[in-house]
């Protein structure tokens, strides 16, 4: 059980209907889920959660979520393959070199859309992304420490006095994904 301290972070759940959503809008339609467990974990599976949530809401089954840390090719187009998806929400960028030498082209063959990617990684590999800013998540955290210190308050709060700021990013188009329909 975690202690009740003050939050500044990425809103999870925005973020993953915000993809989906996109991926949708392109005319994805069997789509998957990939992240580091040990993130998920850490995170609560608030992402998983959010990718859960899109599917039931959307009428579409759901894929189990790909976690292994090697992103090993065979094992990608397995799982790919075992529930016919056509996109792939993902947090790792590696996901795209591991389906190089597939039949999965990107973005023709398959979307790949980043998840909570830092805005310069996204551009710099052309990557389709939900990109959180992160100096500003920082900054609000900086912020709220300040106004803290300046009411001379410390230690762990009381339940109703904490504070969650969940801070939203925003769609960034790439490659990755196919060109939007006119």
């Amino acid at each position: 059980m975690p202690i009740g301290i003050h939050y500044i972070s990425t809103d999870h759940d925005y973020s993953v209907s915000e993809c989906y959503r996109k991926l949708r809008q392109l005319g994805y339609r069997n789509i998957g889920y990939q992240n580091i467990e040990a993130s998920e974990k850490r995170n609560r599976y608030l992402f998983y959660s959010a990718y859960l949530k899109c599917c039931a809401l959307d009428g579409m089954p759901a894929a189990q979520p790909y976690y292994d840390v090697t992103l090993d090719s065979e094992k990608v187009i397995d799982w790919i393959n075992c529930y016919n998806l056509d996109a792939v929400i993902c947090t790792d960028e590696s996901l795209k070199s591991a389906l190089v030498d597939s039949s999965y082209k990107v973005p023709d063959g398959i979307g790949l859309a980043g998840l909570d990617f830092v805005s310069t990684k996204a551009k710099t590999m052309g990557f389709a992304a939900y990109v959180s800013d992160r100096n500003r998540i920082g900054r609000l955290a900086m912020d709220y420490l300040q106004s803290l210190i300046n009411q001379n308050e410390c230690g762990v709060p009381k339940v109703e006095n904490q504070i969650a700021v969940l801070v939203r990013g925003c769609w960034q188009s790439g490659s990755t994904v196919r060109a939007p329909h006119c």
